[in-house]
């Protein structure tokens, strides 16, 4: 137990230290190792009327850090946290696959890179990756290459193929998907571009480049 303090106020502390931790998750969730840097960084507040000792000093670095939690308080709000439901890594991987598919259309490894931004646990990464439907991954990237390249104009159809390539790559698609669906979405797939009638072109979207 830091210095500074007896059994009751170290109670009160890791009380606070709570209370504060919920109310930051009802403003948005955060994973157990978020919650757990959170908890790290804060500091309770000064008992009423206490004197901190001047900055520098010996005595101040025991002040400041007996109004800190130690690594078994940090990890007793944690667990109690997560008994109230309040913390679920695995639920929160489920709400950020489903927004990095649905609403920003990353690709599997722009998920994967996601989850482990928020400092998931790997078990919980694991999981949420097996659940995500392999199958369309190069059907979403062409969808999403052929709306890019109706932006892609005044360029060579190289030059596009590789622009959209890198924005599908930094959209989390594999080097493999993302020039797939890039030459497809500026050249055609096969079965959808035009016999040549003189000149030698391919499709860029709907337009022929010549």
């Amino acid at each position: 137990m830091p210095a500074g303090m007896d059994a009751e106020s170290r109670q009160r502390l890791v009380e606070e230290a709570q209370e504060t931790l919920v109310r930051a998750l009802a403003r948005s969730d955060r994973s157990i190792e978020e919650a757990r840097r959170l908890l790290r960084d804060w500091r309770g507040e000064d008992p009423q009327g206490a004197q901190a000792p001047e900055d520098g000093s010996e005595e101040a670095a025991d002040y400041e850090a007996s109004h800190r939690l130690d690594d078994d308080e940090t990890e007793q709000v944690i667990e109690r946290c997560t008994e109230l439901g309040y913390l679920d890594d695995f639920r929160l991987a489920e709400l950020l696959v489903h927004k990095a598919r649905d609403k920003k259309r990353s690709g599997i490894q722009g998920v994967e890179r996601t989850l482990r931004d928020r400092h998931l646990s790997t078990e919980a990464i694991q999981e949420a990756l097996a659940e995500i439907d392999r199958d369309d991954e190069l059907e979403r990237a062409t969808e999403l290459a052929t709306e890019r390249a109706r932006r892609v104009t005044g360029v060579e159809p190289d030059a596009a193929i590789r622009r959209i390539a890198g924005f599908l790559s930094r959209r989390g698609y594999s080097a493999g998907v993302a020039f797939t669906a890039a030459r497809e979405a500026v050249q055609g797939s096969p079965r959808t571009r035009r016999p040549s009638s003189g000149s030698a072109g391919v499709f860029f979207g709907v337009t022929p480049v010549e």
